[in-house]
């Protein structure tokens, strides 16, 4: 009788080195790929892939030392502020500790009713104040909230101007979501309801507009076909290969 062989599964698992690391068993990959995304190392790996020939992948110190070598550098931390068109963002460390939970938002949305940007501050309990900035487990935590909080920010200042632009060129989305989607920046399905990444806070006003007509532009054709470009391209007033460049190497102060 054979015995079974391990194989790999997808999931998220601690790791020595790297720290946080994250599996996804993919069914055409034919090697194993890493790559970081935020604090976390990704492996990519074939479908059926023995446990025990990850594990003297992941082990080898030449892959270790490569890996860790395009490890990015933390950056998020208590004191930054992110400064948007349409609103701040800003972690600071709270007054005072508190038992039932690690952070609090204030939001100031009257600042522009006064002339001001908004400002969404992320406060963080005071007893984390030890913690390294650099663990990835903090940098996911204060990744994770500052994402919470763009959220609502797209919600209340980027859906509005959606809907300004939809009335500008005649679309007529069915309704709008606001999701925080990694791979893109908005979709619009087959029903007709466009849904924005929480991202699009961090853009200039010039790529978020963008990112907007191109999801409007699907309402007419939902396809990347010659004819979708054609109508983005009306709407972004011929710009829309220069903008879509820009969008796609935009770097965001999230992961």
């Amino acid at each position: 009788m054979k015995n079974s062989v391990k194989t790999v599964a997808s999931g998220r698992y601690s790791h020595p080195v790297y720290g946080c690391v994250r599996i996804k068993v993919h069914p055409t990959a034919r090697r194993v790929k890493a790559r970081w995304i935020g604090p976390e190392v990704c492996f990519v790996v074939p479908s059926n892939l023995a446990y025990d020939e990850l594990m003297k992948f992941t082990e080898d110190a030449e892959v270790q030392k490569k890996i860790l070598a395009i490890r990015p550098k933390s950056a998020l931390y208590v004191g930054l502020r992110i400064d948007c068109d349409m609103v701040d963002f800003t972690i600071e460390y709270d007054a005072v500790s508190y038992k039932n939970t690690d952070v609090r938002f204030e939001v100031n949305d009257q600042a522009p009713l006064r002339g001001k940007k908004a400002n969404y501050t992320i406060y963080i309990n005071p007893r984390l104040k030890d913690t390294d900035s650099s663990e990835p487990e903090f940098q996911s935590f204060l990744n994770k909230n500052l994402l919470w909080a763009a959220k609502f920010a797209t919600l209340a200042y980027v859906v509005p101007r959606a809907k300004e632009l939809a009335d500008n060129v005649g679309a007529l989305p069915m309704g709008w979501n606001v999701k925080d989607i990694r791979r893109s920046l908005g979709k619009c399905d087959s029903h007709g309801i466009i849904t924005l990444s929480s991202r699009l806070i961090f853009l200039s006003p010039d790529l978020r507009d963008f990112v907007i007509y191109h999801e409007l532009a699907h309402l007419a054709e939902m396809n990347h076909s010659a004819a979708f470009h054609k109508v983005c391209d009306s709407y972004c007033n011929g710009r829309e290969a220069e903008l879509s460049a820009r969008a796609r190497s935009f770097e965001f102060p999230v992961f």
